[in-house]
């Protein structure tokens, strides 16, 4: 899976979501920014969504709107 190989690099990521943006954050080495910039890519523009982790991330939106409420 994609955060697989991410973590193959020894790298972290996380995102967050508001009602006008959509933000990602990954930090890796930066001898491994060409390949972590190629892996992003491949995600934003080829996306594979897995039923059972949009289900997970669903929640976690919520979770979070609750939060700022």
């Amino acid at each position: 899976s994609w955060t697989d190989k991410v973590a193959n690099y020894g790298s972290d990521f996380n995102a967050s979501t508001s009602m006008e943006i959509i933000q990602h954050e990954m930090l890796c080495n930066k001898e491994d920014l060409p390949s972590m910039l190629a892996l992003h890519g491949e995600a934003v523009l080829r996306p594979l969504y897995q039923p059972q982790l949009i289900s997970k991330e669903k929640t976690n939106v919520i979770n979070e709107i609750g939060e700022r409420s």
